[in-house]
């Protein structure tokens, strides 16, 4: 319904479900599509009946939280839900996030918020120790510490203790951390940066910072089969990088049809 397009994920079945700028999409398969918008879903509806679909997630049991405007909705194969500020804490939501036991993490400008089935967690810097409330991203490691991008820096939370990465203590290049994920090896991978200046920032699990000046980094993807590191960027295209350096696939030297790449999803086929 759009070529501008935002997040991909893949749910247990293998169904593809894709964010556009005019509706979300399921693909099957290649000769079964269906497209979901404000006109046959009116939970998705935004304003003038257009569906901007902008962040999506699917949880363990294949539910799909996809933002819309400035409400999030959840489909559980059945019925849609919406949330907003009225029946929940959400209120603009940046990214979804979904940990490894299936629960929803919503990054906003207000706080990380939790989603446990029933039950709402607000963690905000008046209840805890996070550095800003606004939260550009988290990643929960297979050993359940937590890692919270934010723009004043990188919080970390193992067993109830914060502790935090920023240029000031830990010679981050830029607080502004706008994505952030782990591989299987126990490496965190971060992107900050503003103005003209960008860095992929390892952190390893030893707490040492390495440092990598970069495009524009809007989402990190790791490819734990190949010890590689994929990065969406805006304007050089899908970017891989591993011990080697960084690797560019753009419209010049690839299939991929435009240099802002916005989300990378890895199947099971890898």
């Amino acid at each position: 319904p759009s070529d501008l397009s935002r997040n991909v994920a893949i749910d247990s079945n293998g169904v593809i479900w894709y964010c556009t700028d005019n509706g979300l999409v399921r693909i099957v398969d290649d000769d079964h599509w269906q497209i979901y918008n404000g006109m046959n879903v009116p939970a998705l509806a935004g304003n003038n009946d257009i569906t901007w679909t902008t962040g999506m997630a699917v949880d363990k049991k294949n539910h799909v939280w996809v933002k819309s405007f400035d409400h999030i909705v959840k489909f559980d194969g059945k019925k849609w839900v919406r949330f907003d500020s009225g029946n929940s804490p959400l209120k603009v939501v940046h990214k979804i996030y979904v940990d490894k036991n299936g629960i929803t993490w919503f990054c906003t400008y207000q706080g990380l918020i939790k989603y446990e089935g029933t039950s709402w967690t607000k963690y905000t810097t008046a209840n805890t120790a996070l550095v800003s409330d606004e939260v550009k991203d988290v990643y929960i490691g297979t050993d359940e510490t937590m890692w919270i991008a934010t723009d004043k820096g990188i919080n970390k939370v193992v067993d109830g203790q914060w502790s935090l990465f920023n240029h000031e203590n830990n010679h981050i290049p830029d607080n502004d951390v706008k994505a952030i994920k782990g591989d299987m090896a126990g490496n965190v991978w971060a992107a900050a940066g503003t103005g003209d200046k960008y860095y992929l920032v390892k952190i390893n699990r030893s707490n040492n910072i390495s440092i990598f000046p970069s495009p524009v980094i809007w989402n990190i993807t790791a490819d734990n089969r190949n010890n590689k590191i994929w990065l969406a960027t805006n304007g050089k295209g899908l970017v891989s990088f591993d011990d080697k350096g960084f690797t560019y696939y753009n419209k010049s030297n690839s299939i991929i049809p435009n240099d802002t790449v916005s989300d990378i999803v890895i199947d099971e086929n890898g």
